[in-house]
C-alpha cells in the first residue's frame, strides 16, 4: 500500500510493497520525505497487487516486468498533484530475479538529499550487498509540458537513466530500449558530467 500523509512540517510518503510469498505486508518499507510545507494533502491510499507467488526457478520475467510497470504507476498516480511540478521525482518498478519479489521505489532520500529511484529499489528489495539481482523497468516520473510556461500542466514520460546508475549498475539490468542520459558507461561515454540528451531532472523544477 502507498500512503501519502499530513504530519507536522512535513508530509510523508510511506510505502509498503508486497513480497512475492504471502502477499503484501512481507514487502520493505520506508518513508521518503517530500521537503514541501503548507501544502495541504489528502490522504491517499492505494493497493499494490500481490506479486505473482510461483517458484523462483519458474519465475516469468515479462510478467514480473508488468508487475513492476503497474506497482510504478501506481506509486506515480498517488503522488499528489499540488507537488507534480514543484519536485522532480522518479519512480520505478523492479524486482529480485531469484525471488520474485516486486517493489517500487521513488527517487529522495529520508531527511532530504538526493538518491536515485534505483538505489531506493535496491534497499526496498534487500540487495544492497548483491545489487546485480535487481532488475527494473523503466524509470517515470512528472515534469512540466514546458519547462517556460508554468502554467501547463504536467505530463508522465520516461526519465533518463543518469550516469551516476550507469556506473552503478549493469545495462543488463533495464529494459531494451531505455532512455539513458550521455555521455555515460552504458553509451562509450564514461563516468561523470552531467547534462546531455534526454537528461533526468532530481532538482526542484520551479516554485
Amino acid at each position: 500500500m502507498f500512503a501519502f500523509q499530513q504530519g507536522g512540517d512535513d508530509e510523508q510518503l510511506v510505502i509498503n510493497a508486497c513480497a512475492v510469498e504471502g502477499g503484501c505486508g512481507q514487502g520493505a518499507s520506508g518513508i521518503f520525505m517530500t521537503g514541501e510545507e503548507n501544502v495541504p494533502i489528502a490522504d491517499h491510499d492505494v493497493d499494490l497487487p500481490d506479486s505473482i507467488n510461483i517458484q523462483a526457478t519458474m519465475l516469468d520475467q515479462d510478467e514480473l516486468a508488468a508487475q513492476a510497470r503497474l506497482a510504478r504507476n501506481e506509486l506515480a498516480d498517488a503522488y499528489p498533484e499540488a507537488l507534480r511540478g514543484k519536485t522532480a521525482r522518479t519512480f520505478i518498478g523492479a524486482w529480485d530475479r531469484e525471488t520474485g519479489q516486486v517493489v517500487a521505489a521513488m527517487s529522495g532520500a529520508e531527511g532530504g538529499g538526493g538518491r536515485c529511484c534505483e538505489n531506493n529499489a535496491v534497499i526496498k528489495l534487500g540487495l544492497q550487498n548483491n545489487p546485480g539481482r535487481m532488475q527494473t523497468v523503466e524509470a517515470y516520473g512528472w515534469r512540466w509540458i514546458d519547462k517556460n510556461n508554468k502554467k501547463l500542466s504536467t505530463e508522465y514520460r520516461e526519465i533518463a537513466t543518469c550516469e551516476k546508475c550507469q556506473e552503478e549498475f549493469e545495462r543488463e539490468q533495464f529494459p531494451p530500449g531505455v532512455t539513458m542520459r550521455t555521455p555515460g558507461r552504458w553509451t562509450g561515454g564514461g563516468g561523470g558530467g552531467g547534462g546531455g540528451a534526454g537528461a533526468a531532472e532530481e532538482e526542484p523544477l520551479g516554485p
